[in-house]
């Protein structure tokens, strides 16, 4: 749940010692603009699959943003 309208929302995936994955950086993520209850994020190169049980960190960069809630799954539903 972002309101991302006057900004724009990246989130990055690092391991558990926060060193960024290949492919998941800030700049790989397609930045999110608007307002939305229901945000699927996406890298430009990745999917998150490649990510299945792997223990993970997501860090978010929000520019005249709000971060209201998230939620991760283990899939885009």
């Amino acid at each position: 749940n972002v309101d991302a309208r006057k900004g724009e929302l990246q989130v990055r995936v690092t391991d558990e010692n926060r060193k960024v994955l290949p492919g998941f950086d800030y700049s790989d993520c397609i930045p999110f603009q608007g307002d939305a209850v229901s945000h699927a994020v996406q890298w430009k190169k990745q999917s998150t699959e490649s990510l299945a049980g792997q223990i993970i960190r997501l860090e978010f960069y929000l520019k005249n943003s709000n971060l209201y809630s998230f939620r991760a799954t283990d899939n885009a539903n």
